[in-house]
């Protein structure tokens, strides 16, 4: 492993600009030009509230957008409904994707940060089988890592689930056993980077209490270096406040948000199946 240089990302572009490749979408069709749209909740105003007006809307909020001189509203008023829209955004699928992708980012530069290291042409061993798991080996790999795979169905060499050859361990918490001190081969001659990569609201994928009653060793900052017959450095998974995950999570929520509205505009009642369509749309383009 070498000394670590500054990280291009790792993901696509567009991952992080799907509220700009919405907005461009419903600019050239006019879905929102000239209508009102009602939206209660104050944050979610204020962070729609610049791009739907680029796009021609008239924002309020759901008592201004009521009060005008007849007591009726306006037959081409549309209202955000928060909690609707919130469990639009928890069962789509191309959000999911967009949150994983986001994650791997993070880990994948919290990694960095923490290591100091580069992970070209290292053995590196991702542990899972899942979305999370898929997305980082597909990045350690593009970035030169030499990537194995297993989880609790698809195990590596030998009875040990960490081989002595491998170098980085990425384990994600993703179908594959919590990772203890008995999973690791012993091997005297190289040291084990492990990092915990699973996500925020899942259980961690290292018992750290398992490797906090083995000695320590000298390790840099935000790392914890235990000899468990090998000396083992662990790197605990970011938390939920990282910036490029919060970011990414802002700016998808509020492109389906957008898009939300937009398939309300042409459709009402259609909500989720359309929005999620004219999300996909917008990324593929």
């Amino acid at each position: 492993m070498s000394v670590h240089e500054p990280v291009p990302s790792l993901l696509s572009e567009r991952y992080f600009v799907v509220t700009d490749r919405v907005a461009a979408a419903l600019e050239r069709t006019g879905a929102l030009r000239g209508r009102t749209v009602a939206i209660p909740d104050p944050t979610l105003r204020t962070r729609l509230d610049a791009t739907l007006r680029s796009l021609g809307a008239d924002v309020h909020d759901h008592k201004n957008a009521h009060d005008d001189a007849s007591g009726d509203t306006s037959a081409s008023e549309l209202v955000l409904d928060s909690a609707a829209l919130d469990r639009a955004i928890t069962t789509s699928p191309t959000i999911s994707a967009l949150d994983t992708a986001a994650w791997t980012e993070v880990v994948l530069r919290h990694f960095a940060r923490r290591s100091n290291l580069l992970v070209a042409s290292t053995p590196t061993l991702v542990l899972g089988d899942g979305p999370v798991a898929e997305h980082l080996a597909s990045a350690l790999a593009t970035i030169g890592a030499r990537v194995e795979r297993a989880d609790e169905l698809r195990s590596t060499r030998g009875p040990h689930l960490i081989p002595a050859a491998v170098a980085v361990v990425f384990a994600t918490g993703e179908r594959h056993p919590v990772v203890t001190p008995d999973a690791i081969e012993p091997a005297s001659s190289h040291p084990l980077v492990l990092v915990d990569a699973a996500r925020p609201d899942a259980t961690g994928a290292v018992d750290r209490d398992a490797f906090d009653v083995h000695p320590t060793v000298g390790a840099r900052e935000g790392i914890d270096g235990r000899n468990v017959g090998r000396d083992v450095f662990v790197i605990d998974r970011p938390g939920t406040g990282d910036p490029t995950l919060r970011r990414a999570q802002a700016d998808t929520a509020t492109a389906f948000a957008l898009a939300f509205l937009a398939a309300g505009a042409a459709a009402p009642g259609v909500g989720d199946a359309a929005a999620e369509r004219l999300l996909a749309k917008a990324l593929a383009t």
